[in-house]
């Protein structure tokens, strides 16, 4: 399918997406190799057919050997001026993916803040809320090529 230039502006290059006919379409033979970033393409333009999936590199779909959620439980404290913390850490050798984390009564306690932690190899979640209420935090883990 060959490349047009969209009518959005950039500051180097305008974007491309994938058409299928236009007066103003290139195709392969005209790009010169690796001329091209992601950030040049429409979102969602290109398939399948477009990509070499064995030239992806970091987290995708042929990097991804075997998912695994952990999660961690623990108990809200009314008095922790900081809120509580929680983290679910990925078994050894393997990173947090993604992640999330959700309280058990969301009309008394609330998730404020949920991320990696500083070294990818869990998720952590902070919460507000009364006592009795409890936070899980989910953490998506797999071994990568690479994390960044």
């Amino acid at each position: 399918m060959p490349l047009a230039r969209s009518a959005e502006p950039s500051s180097k290059l305008a974007p491309f997406r994938a058409i299928a006919s236009s007066p103003h379409s290139l195709t392969g033979k005209q790009i010169k190799p690796k001329s091209l970033t992601g950030a040049q393409f429409k979102a969602d333009s290109l398939g399948t057919t477009q990509i070499n999936e064995s030239t992806l590199t970091g987290v995708s779909a042929s990097s991804i050997a075997l998912v695994q959620y952990v999660t961690a439980t623990v108990a809200l404290s009314a008095t922790a001026p900081a809120g509580t913390q929680g983290t679910a850490t990925c078994p050894p050798g393997t990173y947090a993916i993604g992640g999330g984390a959700s309280v058990s009564n969301e009309a008394f306690a609330y998730v404020n803040d949920s991320g990696p932690n500083a070294t990818r190899t869990g998720w952590i979640a902070t919460a507000y809320g009364e006592n009795g209420i409890s936070m899980t935090v989910t953490a998506i883990c797999t071994a990568v090529n690479a994390i960044g």
